[in-house]
């Protein structure tokens, strides 16, 4: 069964709109929340890099409104079994 699931994530700025959402397995995307909240960003704009937590790149974005991109390195989908 697949989910629609924002491509660009509302907590993180995206649109709740058909225009943002790509088919997802459901498995996967009711998972998808909860962990991304856990997720360590790192800032390879600093040098050095600089790592935090996704949480505050979330509350960057809610005072300050821009484009921030970022890139996923690594995925392990075990974790979502």
């Amino acid at each position: 069964m697949l989910n629609g699931d924002h491509v660009r994530e509302i907590q993180l700025g995206g649109d709740d709109e058909v225009s943002n959402l790509w088919p997802l397995p459901a498995a996967f995307n009711q998972a998808a929340g909860s962990r991304l909240n856990q997720a360590t960003v790192i800032d390879t704009t600093t040098t050095p890099p600089q790592t935090f937590k996704i949480t505050v790149l979330k509350n960057l974005i809610k005072t300050h409104p821009a484009n921030y991109f970022f890139r996923i390195v690594s995925f392990d989908p075990s974790n979502f079994r």
